[in-house]
């Protein structure tokens, strides 16, 4: 089983993609910010960080850069999620595995992207 962590500081979001990561099988850990994501992660094994790019305390950007700084594990897969597409060659750039628009996928559909980003060795864009 894949353990993903929701790092998402809008509560409907971070609920609706628990449930919908949850009944897919995945074992989810939730935060509200990278500082916090940061802190779980190094008490856990996760698989999968899905992270908004826009957060008080740390950002994706932050987070996806700390998480390639080489003090975490290198095999850990990284998407960022938001509609700042703009972004998505900076998220790329930086280690992201994979860039998906929020507003370009409903729940289950995100799960499946993820899912299939999780079988990639490349970064996915979508």
């Amino acid at each position: 089983m894949s353990r993903i962590i929701i790092v998402e500081d809008d509560p409907m979001i971070s609920e609706i993609f628990q449930r919908k990561f949850s009944e897919s099988g995945f074992e989810v850990f939730l935060a509200e910010s990278g500082k916090q994501a940061l802190e779980i992660i190094a008490k856990e094994k996760i698989n999968v960080v899905l992270s908004d790019l826009i957060m008080p305390e740390m950002g994706g950007f932050e987070l996806t850069k700390t998480l390639r700084s080489g003090n975490y594990d290198p095999n850990i897969k990284i998407i960022i999620i938001s509609n700042l597409i703009d972004s998505l060659e900076n998220a790329i750039e930086l280690g992201a595995n994979g860039f998906l628009a929020k507003s370009a996928f409903t729940p289950t559909e995100m799960v499946n992207e993820v899912k299939k980003i999780l079988d990639e060795p490349k970064a996915k864009v979508g």
